[in-house]
């Protein structure tokens, strides 16, 4: 959900404990609060209070949760399994793996990725 509320544009406090410890990132579209009441409803109510603040930080949220979207986890993927296919192929020689996901890009074909990405219907 925190990534589907940044690549609205919506500016985020969390806390950055177990998965999302792996995605989130200080000031791009969230502002990560230690894991106590205190500081969570400071940083909130800071937010609340600061105009400037919350439409940098949604604006921040909507470039960074762009880069999670399927399209560029595809291109990630792509580019890891081109990196394998190249280091054990031999020379001139395409292999199957990478005409498929080459022609998939091509037909703007989103490719199935593993957890919920922005923008998914």
């Amino acid at each position: 959900m925190l990534l589907e509320a940044m690549a609205q544009g919506v500016p985020v406090v969390s806390t950055a404990e177990m998965g999302t410890k792996d995605v989130l990132r200080e000031g791009a579209g969230v502002w990560i609060a230690e894991e106590n009441i205190e500081d969570f409803s400071a940083k909130v109510i800071a937010m609340l209070r600061d105009d400037q603040a919350r439409l940098q930080l949604g604006e921040a949220g909507r470039d960074y949760a762009y880069g999670w979207s399927a399209s560029k986890q595809a291109e990630r993927m792509l580019t890891f399994y081109q990196s394998v296919i190249e280091s054990h192929r031999p020379i001139g020689i395409e292999h199957p793996v990478e005409l498929v996901f080459r022609h998939a890009l091509h037909e703007g074909a989103v490719l199935p990725v593993d957890g919920d990405c922005p923008g998914r219907a």
